[in-house]
């Protein structure tokens, strides 16, 4: 089976759709010998900033000489970015390799004739291919939710993680805080929780009722030894601890994942790893992620971002906020299922155009359903059709004073950043 193949077979498997639940998961990795059991996990969830803080805590164990498994969902610029090992990316005989294995034994296997969703053959696969790398350590990021996550197969962790919670998925998650918030305290099986330092305190309460009920030691980074410095689109440095660092990541949040990350780098310690000061300043400083408030060109200003939900969206505008006297042109494409109304209102203070565009996805929600509502919150509304058009005309249409900001949800990011350094490049020579 080639790569090809493999994918287009992986890809038949979304039909099953999601379904949350563990029994599925352990039947299958029971098959395959039980992967997990030979791995030590740091295990992260959240509703925002899981990416970020498991790519700080990933690379920071990387500089430190360990070999380190990530797995984080979804990607942007390639599909074996979920599956990354000393930050390599599982390579295309690799996936096939493996996904030959995983889909065989699935399909000879399934539990009440009841096969594994998409998601749990690709956990399924992830954790085979470090136990076969010999990983030291692995940064498991929750697909969704927590508690009944398939990643939530693994034993107890070295580490639990809670980056930020707010209200996303409520339809499968619940429509509350305290109800998201226990889905996703759902890992937290004991040893030591780091959680973000500016947690909601309804979640912040669901999470430290269930570490008193594990007995987990609960880690909460001080925002009292915390000074920002300097928090802009070119520089970002911080001081922590007496220390300073400087990241590459842009938004005030990203300061708080970075102090989440250094607090878990620091809870590692107890577990045997050296993992020296310099190789976390490095971690922060050289950590990167696309499409999280990522920019792709100076002159216009052309900021991409896959925030899909009103907090990712509120931290967005916090950098909006400096470029209010610009010309500013949002394009935006949703899932139909994500807070979209609240999502315009709030970017409706920055942007004096708006462009719905289409999101590669079977949940999208129609551009012309879009534009209906953005009519309420801005004056110049438009949509269309074809992302490559509309990308086209709004570069077309701008000068180098222009900004134009991209957002909406990771799917969407996925394919607009190509097209928009493409059409950059083309029409003002530079990114």
């Amino acid at each position: 089976m080639n790569y090809q193949e493999a994918l287009q077979r992986y890809d038949q498997l979304s039909k099953l759709g999601i379904q949350l639940g563990l029994e599925r998961i352990k039947h299958l990795l029971k098959q395959l010998g039980d992967p997990q059991k030979d791995l030590r996990f740091i295990h992260v969830a959240g509703t925002n900033g899981k990416g970020s803080t498991s790519s700080m805590i990933a690379n920071a164990l990387i500089y430190s000489g360990y070999k380190t498994g990530m797995f984080i969902s979804p990607y942007v610029l390639d599909f074996r970015e979920s599956i990354q090992c000393n930050g390599r990316m599982i390579s295309e005989e690799e996936f096939s390799s493996l996904f030959e294995k995983v889909s065989s034994i699935a399909s000879q296997t399934a539990l009440h004739n009841d096969p594994p969703t998409q998601f749990e053959v690709l956990t399924a696969i992830a954790l085979e291919f470090y136990k076969q790398n010999s990983c030291n350590a692995v940064v498991m990021e929750v697909g969704l939710g927590g508690r009944l996550d398939s990643t939530n197969v693994i034993d107890t962790p070295m580490v639990q993680v809670l980056t930020s919670i707010s209200m996303d998925h409520t339809s499968i998650l619940g429509d509350t805080i305290e109800k998201i918030a226990y889905e996703k305290a759902g890992i937290i099986k004991g040893s030591v929780t780091v959680i973000y330092p500016n947690m909601d305190p309804q979640a912040e309460k669901v999470i430290t009722q269930q570490c008193q009920k594990v007995g987990s030691k609960l880690v909460k980074p001080s925002l009292d030894t915390l000074e920002v410095l300097e928090e802009g689109l070119d520089a970002c440095t911080f001081n922590y601890r007496g220390e300073q660092y400087e990241k590459r990541l842009t938004g005030l949040y990203q300061v708080y994942n970075a102090i989440t990350a250094i607090s878990v780098c620091e809870e590692l310690k107890t577990y045997g790893f050296d993992i020296p000061q310099d190789r976390i300043k490095r971690s922060i400083k050289e950590t990167f992620l696309p499409a999280r408030v990522e920019k792709l060109s100076q002159e216009p200003l052309v900021l991409l971002d896959g925030s899909h939900n009103p907090e990712g969206i509120k931290a967005l505008s916090e950098i909006l906020s400096t470029l209010s006297d610009k010309d500013m042109t949002i394009v935006m494409g949703v899932l139909a299922d994500k807070n979209y109304e609240q999502i315009l209102q709030i970017l409706s203070s920055y942007g004096k155009c708006f462009i719905a565009v289409p999101v590669q996805n079977p949940r999208a929600l129609p551009p012309q359903e879009l534009k209906k509502v953005a009519q309420t919150y801005f004056n110049n509304v438009s949509a269309f059709e074809d992302l490559s058009e509309a990308l086209g005309e709004v570069v077309r249409t701008c000068n180098k004073k222009s900004v134009i900001v991209v957002c909406g949800s990771l799917y969407l990011a996925n394919v607009a950043r190509p097209l928009l350094m493409e059409r950059i490049d083309k029409t003002f020579g530079t990114k």
